[in-house]
């Protein structure tokens, strides 16, 4: 999680991530922070590897464009990425492929600079 240390905020401050643990006696619920806001869901996919991560923890794709990325074979956070190298993580070419899945501008933009974060966190 050292990589995750380099993440900034617009107005410079550091970002965290912060998971909240709520303990029953009988068992516990864990709520992760990812699932609260888009920048935490931002931060924890740039954060960790992609090996097991479905397209839904990506920033930008909810349960519709999952549906239409899972018609074309596309089911996890890896494939969906190579996608992306495959246009060489240029901006509007990734853009116009996550338009063809019906995903609007924001959605596009929140998918693009994730991968490209993660790309340039991790490669």
């Amino acid at each position: 999680m050292q990589r995750c240390s380099k993440i900034v905020g617009a107005s410079g401050q550091r970002l965290l991530i912060i998971i909240f643990i709520m303990a029953t006696k009988k068992q516990k619920q864990y709520m992760s922070f990812e699932e609260v806001t888009p920048t935490a869901k931002h931060i924890s996919f740039v954060c960790r590897s992609m090996q097991g991560i479905g397209v839904e923890k990506v920033p930008g794709i909810g349960i519709m464009t999952k549906i239409r990325l899972a018609r074309k074979g596309i089911t996890n956070a890896q494939q969906l990425f190579g996608q992306c190298l495959v246009r060489d993580l240029d901006r509007k070419k990734c853009k116009t492929f996550f338009q063809s899945f019906g995903m609007n501008d924001g959605l596009q933009t929140d998918a693009f600079n994730a991968f490209k974060e993660w790309a340039d966190q991790h490669l």
